[in-house]
């Protein structure tokens, strides 16, 4: 019976040993321009990286058409209202999880009724670990 249990405390030590070298680091995010560098960041830098893209490509008055077409290129899905038409306000976002851990990604814009964009908010972050 110790014998047994010895066996299993190996097997448990050897997947927390495991888990610890996969560590909490964020995988998955899409291979795309918007992304890059963004893996393993912190929650203020990842945001602050995807933020300062999206603001220079995407400065105040562009379409929020072109916005949300460029979203979906960078493997985003955006949220939209039922019936499918572009709000003035707009949202997409990407969830990838991974073996131990996940991440996530979330943007959210407003237009005028133009469609013209009046803000942009950028937030990466973790969806947590096992």
């Amino acid at each position: 019976m110790k014998q047994y249990h010895h066996a299993w405390g190996k097997i448990g030590l050897a997947a927390f040993l495991l888990a610890g070298t996969v560590g909490c680091k964020q995988q998955g995010l899409p291979a795309t321009p918007l992304f890059a560098g963004v893996e393993g960041s912190t929650f203020q830098q990842g945001s602050a990286m995807i933020q300062q893209r999206l603001d220079a490509r995407f400065p105040k008055g562009s379409s929020a058409r072109a916005l949300a077409a460029y979203l979906e290129q960078q493997g985003l899905i955006l949220v939209r209202p039922d019936g499918g038409a572009l709000p003035t306000t707009g949202s997409a976002q990407a969830k990838v999880r991974g073996f131990v851990c996940g991440s996530q990604v979330r943007v959210d814009w407003k237009a005028a009724k133009n469609q013209a964009v009046e803000r942009i908010f950028a937030l990466y972050g973790d969806t947590g670990c096992l």
